[in-house]
């Protein structure tokens, strides 16, 4: 939900914009055996595993554009 407000902003104002989200919830379980998962570091792990792979993956495509021969 707090995504949408900046994606958003960021459209009126012709901005690119991408989010990665991560759950740092049970998604409705009951079974509240793995607290680590709701207070522990594995949503926001992820979520920066993902974007810091994200920033390399486009830092070595930028890095080749324009170096293709025809």
């Amino acid at each position: 939900m707090e995504t949408t407000s900046f994606a958003h902003v960021a459209f009126a104002n012709q901005i690119p914009f991408i989010a990665f989200r991560s759950l740092s919830d049970l998604a409705g379980g009951t079974d509240f055996t793995d607290v680590g998962a709701f207070f522990g570091s594995m949503a926001e792990a992820n979520a920066s595993a993902v974007t810091l792979a994200f920033l390399d993956a486009w830092a070595q495509e930028t890095a080749t554009v324009g170096t293709e021969k025809p």
